[in-house]
């Protein structure tokens, strides 16, 4: 008889993702793991030590997965708007994934300047156009208030409270950030600024 497979780490995380896409993060267990693995829970807990450290790793994992969904989602002039459209895309598309993400206690940020400042929203940040000489104070206010319009979206988009095309969510964030840009420049000047 010959001996059987050894289960390994990227087993156990490629099994835990595909879990996770199918039935959501608040159902993934080492039961149904070893269920789909072909194994008893033994080998997970020899890999990991428990299930919470399984649950770290896996949420790297698909974070890891969504950055390159967003860099391989098709590239336009406008990165800013490319970035929504992406995340908006993922919400759709993969909304275990995206609840998982972005709609649980998982993301460890105190602040939404935490938010801006991650290197992949620095990059767009640099993109926005800047034909008035903004600051990047007002950069920043204006990279969170669309961020946190396309959220929106994107959260309603992934608990099926809403289904439009995609040429009608392209127009609601080219008119979200026309308005928010219209919005920050034309806001007087903080007494400190």
């Amino acid at each position: 008889m010959p001996p059987k497979a050894k289960i390994t780490k990227d087993d156990v995380l490629k099994v835990s993702f595909e879990l996770t896409k199918e039935k959501g993060f608040e159902n993934l267990n080492a039961r149904n793991i070893a269920e789909k693995l072909g194994c008893s829970t033994q080998p997970i807990f020899r890999i990991y030590s428990n299930m919470a450290e399984l649950k770290k790793e896996l949420f790297e994992y698909i974070n890891q997965y969504f950055g390159q969904y967003i860099m391989d989602y098709p590239q336009s002039k406008e990165p800013f708007l490319c970035m929504g459209l992406a995340y908006i895309d993922f919400a759709k598309n993969e909304r275990n994934l995206f609840k998982m993400l972005c709609l649980s206690d998982n993301l460890d940020m105190n602040s939404f300047s935490e938010l801006v400042n991650q290197n992949e929203h620095g990059i767009i940040l640099k993109d926005i156009s800047n034909p008035e000489n903004i600051s990047a104070d007002k950069i920043q206010t204006l990279f969170m208030n669309i961020w946190l319009f396309t959220h929106g979206v994107a959260t309603m988009i992934s608990t099926n409270s809403l289904d439009i095309p995609k040429e009608e969510i392209e127009l609601l964030l080219q008119n979200a950030f026309k308005a928010f840009s219209t919005l920050v420049q034309t806001r007087k000047e903080d007494a400190n600024d």
